[in-house]
């Protein structure tokens, strides 16, 4: 008996196991053959984004053709109609796309795309052989998202509560008073004040991360003024330790890391310092936290360092802090990871970013469905999407390498600048050194290069104006 128990729940696993199996050979019961929707033009354009856009969308319209939307491709190109309705063997697209023409091969790397597969050009011609139907956009009938759904918690602006009124008086601190009254529920009371001794490692620790010196430790439990724990903490929170401590957990929401962060594409982000720098000094100087946010997320918009009559030490905070989505994996600056589906996931690492970091939620389930729990609909995150069009576009895309602005400190760019004149002058000097052979000219060539400081950089995230 002792066998059977032990055995039959995983016979039940296999026997669900066979079944589903079954279900996916089969089909599943009730559903003949053929029942399935008619091809449309949302079935279409996904295809036709994905491997033409490139060549057909926003940036360029080879030949005139747009193949963006329904009306677009209807117009077909300068020449003509590129369908006929009912006739796919006469349409020009098609017959293109089957003789390899279309996307070109010789341009395949270059637009990031692959060549259009047979199952999507099957759905094409059944598209044009049905006569182009056009179905209406599918809508709920219900709003996804219910007015309970909206009423959650972390949805809701906080308020500052009342504080507690219990006969436990000796809280130290309002908060107290509620953890207190949890407590009382529980038949516990707060547990008695640490000795200074202990509560002095325990803020150092909580604050800094660093243990404190025992002279510390031995100056604080000297300390008899009524507010020695206040002026404890308040030296700690203005150490340079507490911004380093802190900005960790806000880097790792980030992603923040020195290098791409992706296996046989993973370059140095000589840069990126500048973000991590940011965040150490946002905590320290104690920065608002919706400016601290409005920074990460829109500080181009904010700078508006393209009209300034001069670049400020604000515009460069501003545009530092933009690297905040310019952080996560990204293998797109190899020609075998920079595909269009490659950027597209790029994109949406930085959207789960944004979501689970300022939001507290994972938008990046909404991509394929809306979210089964929380109350963010398929169609609102690609809207969300579409905010950073202007600077995450998969059909307009900066490397990796690519994604810096020519801005640095003043202090930096003096430097550089003096740097260059005296390598240029050097330079020079030697290319016009007639005593000089070849060989020796390139050794003196290479060493006077090897002296050239690299220009300041900002690793930034902006808007690049092509809406």
């Amino acid at each position: 008996m002792a066998s059977l128990k032990m055995h039959a729940p995983w016979d039940r696993v296999e026997f669900i196991g066979k079944l589903v199996l079954l279900v996916f050979v089969l089909g599943a019961p009730g559903q003949p053959n053929g029942a399935a929707e008619p091809v449309n033009q949302h079935d279409v354009l996904p295809i036709l984004h994905l491997r033409c856009a490139a060549c057909h969308g926003r940036q360029e319209q080879k030949a005139g053709l747009d193949l963006r939307t329904v009306e677009s491709l209807l117009k077909g190109s300068k020449d003509g109609p590129v369908l006929k309705s009912g006739d796919p063997d006469g349409s020009l697209l098609i017959q293109k796309i089957t003789k390899g023409e279309m996307p070109p091969k010789r341009d395949l790397v270059k637009a990031s795309v692959k060549p259009v597969r047979d199952v999507e050009l099957e759905i094409i011609r059944d598209w044009v052989a049905a006569g182009m139907p056009l179905a209406e956009s599918k809508r709920p009938r219900e709003p996804l998202i219910s007015e309970q759904d909206r009423q959650f918690w972390s949805f809701q602006s906080p308020k500052r509560p009342e504080v507690p009124l219990l006969g436990q008086a000796a809280a130290a601190n309002p908060i107290d008073l509620f953890v207190a009254k949890r407590l009382a529920k529980a038949g516990l009371r707060l547990a008695e004040q640490a000795p200074k001794r202990e509560l002095a490692r325990r803020v150092y620790f909580d604050l800094t991360g660093l243990p404190p010196l025992p002279e510390e430790v031995d100056a604080f439990v000297a300390d008899e003024r009524p507010d020695a724990y206040e002026q404890l903490v308040d030296r700690l929170l203005a150490s340079p330790a507490y911004g380093e401590r802190w900005a960790r957990y806000w880097l790792d929401l980030a992603g923040y890391a020195d290098s791409e962060g992706i296996q046989h594409a993973d370059t140095l982000r000589p840069w990126a310092y500048r973000y991590r720098d940011y965040v150490i000094r946002a905590l320290n100087s104690d920065k608002p936290y919706d400016l601290f946010l409005s920074e990460q997320i829109a500080g181009d918009e904010l700078a508006n360092y393209e009209d300034a009559n001069e670049f400020t030490e604000e515009h460069l905070e501003r545009l530092v802090a933009t690297g905040f989505l310019r952080m996560v994996e990204d293998g797109t600056n190899a020609n075998i990871t920079n595909f269009v589906p490659d950027r597209q996931d790029n994109i949406d690492n930085e959207m789960r970013v944004l979501g689970s970091s300022v939001l507290g939620l994972t938008l990046h389930c909404a991509k394929c469905h809306s979210h089964k729990f929380d109350p963010v609909s398929q169609a609102d995150y690609f809207r969300l999407r579409a905010v950073f069009k202007g600077a995450f576009d998969e059909h307009d895309w900066l490397n990796p390498g690519k994604r810096r602005l020519p801005f640095g400190h003043p202090e930096e760019l003096k430097r550089w600048r003096e740097n260059k004149a005296a390598v240029d002058a050097e330079v020079a000097a030697i290319k016009s050194n007639e005593e000089l052979d070849e060989e020796a000219k390139k050794k003196a060539l290479e060493a006077a290069e090897k002296k050239r400081i690299e220009q300041p950089m900002v690793r930034a995230l902006w808007d690049r104006g092509q809406p």
